[in-house]
């Protein structure tokens, strides 16, 4: 994971025309993900941007860290980073990481930041930016994750924070890190595996990409009758219908049910029954903003204890011509996906920015997932002592 570090006095970021973030003095941060990176590299790379000491002591020499000065760090996600111009012309990002871990990551770079005591601003991932500075000094720098040496600090140099032991147990860092724990190799998945109430290819290509070990189980849950007319509510219940439609047939294990609506103006848009509705959904979305709603719950087989949340993501789509529209239902693409567009293929030529969670405008807001399974699982635990 690389990061590009300048400070800053000031420094600003612009999404069609509005300022999504900024700050005063500070640092700027153009942060990449390549593949292979994992949650250990964006935590070191968050401790290491918060205490790197690059700021002026009454002495005029850089002695001094952003937590030290009470400055801000603006968080931009920047995947040429990983830009390869060795050989001919055209850059090749081939080292750059998928979409959906690179979100991930980029959100555990922020929360570990944050959970060092600095706070953070950010660009939106996926969109256009025009980012905007003050460079004080000039003083850039460049951080890659790959290329850490381990931290020692003497006993007595208050001067040198610990990078690998500075945030309190109470730390959101620490709290994030606790979830987090429920993807590695000691999680207690890999003893029980998740079961996806779902046979939705994204949502298993979403936990596959963060090594969580799961079985497929359809729920055949009622997905028709009884819907309220209030997003939240309608994908909560859907996620909890097909969760709890797989728990009643199972003696143990967490269950993951899940459901995703696309609304515009209050109107909830489904998956589309033909081409022409198809077509219809795209018509009405084209050049507006919309909402992705994803209702997520994780029950526990055994108790029947449910834990449900609710991510929600704004996406606007670009000015479409009907030509265009057809071309792209005529591809397939859209039948099987809330809204008729698939963000995670073809579709993402059709998305003129996000703001939010990128998984969940796939399918399943993973940062979200992990909380509620790391929940049930404490709770399953609780219960079992």
């Amino acid at each position: 994971m690389r990061a590009l570090i300048q400070r800053v006095s000031r420094a600003s970021v612009e999404v069609e025309g509005a300022i999504c973030g900024e700050i005063g003095p500070g640092l700027l941060v153009l942060a990449g993900v390549a593949k292979g990176d994992a949650l250990a590299d964006a935590e070191w790379l968050g401790r290491k941007i918060a205490h790197l000491r690059i700021f002026r002591d009454g002495e005029k020499k850089m002695n001094r860290s952003v937590v030290e000065t009470g400055g801000a760090v603006l968080l931009v996600s920047q995947f040429t980073l990983h830009g390869d111009a060795r050989k001919g012309r055209r850059p090749s990002f081939e080292k750059a990481a998928a979409p959906e871990t690179a979100v991930l990551l980029l959100d555990v770079l922020q929360r570990t930041i944050e959970g060092e005591g600095v706070p953070v601003q950010t660009g939106k991932f996926g969109a256009m930016m025009n980012v905007e500075l003050v460079n004080d000094g000039p003083v850039t720098l460049m951080l890659d994750s790959r290329e850490q040496e381990t931290e020692a600090v003497a006993a007595g140099d208050s001067g040198k924070p610990p990078l690998t032991n500075v945030a309190s147990a109470n730390s959101p860092a620490v709290r994030f890190h606790a979830r987090w724990a429920i993807a590695d190799a000691d999680s207690p998945l890999r003893k029980e595996p998740l079961i996806l109430a779902s046979e939705s290819e994204r949502r298993r290509d979403l936990l596959r990409e963060i090594g969580i070990p799961f079985e497929v189980v359809p729920s055949e849950a009622d997905e028709a009758n009884g819907l309220p007319e209030d997003p939240t509510q309608f994908v909560e219940l859907l996620a909890e219908r097909k969760a709890r439609a797989v728990a009643s047939r199972r003696t143990r294990g967490l269950v993951l049910g899940a459901d995703t609506i696309v609304v515009r103006e209050g109107r909830i848009y489904g998956k589309p029954v033909d081409r022409n509705d198809a077509a219809r959904m795209l018509t009405e979305l084209a050049g507006r903003e919309h909402l992705v709603y994803t209702g997520v719950c994780v029950m526990d087989a055994a108790g029947g204890s449910a834990h449900v949340r609710t991510v929600v993501t704004r996406v606007r789509l670009h000015d479409l011509t009907k030509d265009e529209i057809q071309r792209y239902v005529e591809s397939g693409e859209p039948m099987g996906k809330a809204g008729a567009y698939a963000i995670q293929g073809r579709g993402r030529l059709l998305v003129a920015g996000i703001d939010g969670d990128y998984s969940n405008v796939v399918g399943l807001p993973l940062g979200a997932t992990l909380d509620l399974i790391a929940e049930a699982a404490e709770h399953s635990a609780g219960k079992s002592k």
